[in-house]
């Protein structure tokens, strides 16, 4: 599998592994190395996770893993967020934290957990209504000259916000986490996509697809869409997830996906993808199936 550059000293396999679905009522942390090594021998090389993830659990289940075979550290890229506070006491309520202390003791309490001596991407999970942008930044880059982190971005920031950071920190800010699929077209409609290409950003695409509810749905609004994807499954001999995929992955600013499966042979279908190129009008025939798609 081929990789991403996103930036001149750190790369990420074209597809990632989302670990939000890796939970201890479901994994061991046995099961949690092997799926990681199951993925290495794909070349799957990145993984994502987050502070949030499991409440808090998901970075503690991961490094427990880590550590069944410390080799895997060196060989494998890892993404992690914070931001995101759940409520931990009856009168706590869910809300963001992006100041300046808090990042820097969510950076040091990601890295004891997952056991790392550093974290290669470190993301602000959410847009913060209350961010201090400068503070931010400065925080950022007090963890990478902490040694905490190589590398800092943003997850679910809109174009404005995007800059609006990237104006204080002292080093780029290096991808935006977002969602995007055949039925999500946010960041076509808000300008990321431009933006994406002004900063030669590659962006991470989590749900790319779309949580399999549009070819599990029976909703008649989408049934030209459905028989666009099976029609392009059977055109380039993929599943309708591959083709899907495919979609996300075409768009010129090079989309990293992150696919949240734990199931092994749906992790190797899915990375068929990566071996084919939607035709031009291919893309659009999917772009303009969808119900509320047009060209302008």
């Amino acid at each position: 599998m081929k990789t991403i550059a996103l930036n001149p000293s750190l790369s990420v396999s074209h597809i990632i592994q989302g670990m939000m679905n890796v939970t201890r009522e479901r994994f061991s942390p046995k099961e949690v190395m092997e799926l990681i090594t199951h993925r290495l021998d794909h070349g799957i090389t990145t993984f994502d996770t987050a502070q949030i993830y499991g409440l808090g659990d998901n970075e503690k289940l991961i490094g427990e893993a880590l550590n069944l075979n410390p080799a895997l550290k060196q060989s494998t890229t890892w993404i992690t967020k914070m931001g995101i506070n759940y409520p931990k006491h009856p009168s706590d309520i869910w809300h963001y934290d992006t100041r300046y202390q808090t990042i820097i003791h969510s950076c040091e309490a990601s890295l004891n957990h997952l056991g790392l001596k550093h974290i290669d991407v470190y993301l602000i999970h959410r847009e913060d209504p209350l961010m201090d942008h400068e503070s931010c930044a400065k925080a950022l880059d007090e963890c990478v000259d902490r040694g905490y982190i190589r590398s800092y971005g943003v997850s679910n920031f809109d174009p404005i916000k995007f800059e609006t950071l990237q104006s204080h920190t002292q080093r780029p800010l290096i991808t935006n986490q977002i969602e995007y699929h055949l039925d999500c077209f946010e960041h076509i409609d808000n300008g990321n996509f431009d933006l994406f290409q002004k900063h030669r950003i590659h962006p991470l695409i989590w749900s790319p697809l779309a949580q399999g509810r549009l070819m599990q749905s029976q909703d008649l609004e989408y049934q030209k869409l459905r028989e666009t994807v099976l029609d392009l499954a059977d055109k380039y001999h993929l599943s309708p997830e591959g083709i899907a995929l495919a979609f996300v992955m075409h768009h010129p600013s090079q989309p990293v996906p992150i696919i949240g499966t734990t199931q092994a042979s749906r992790c190797e279908h899915l990375i068929e993808s990566t071996n084919i190129i939607l035709d031009h009008q291919d893309w659009y025939k999917l772009y303009t199936a969808h119900p509320q798609r047009r060209l302008r």
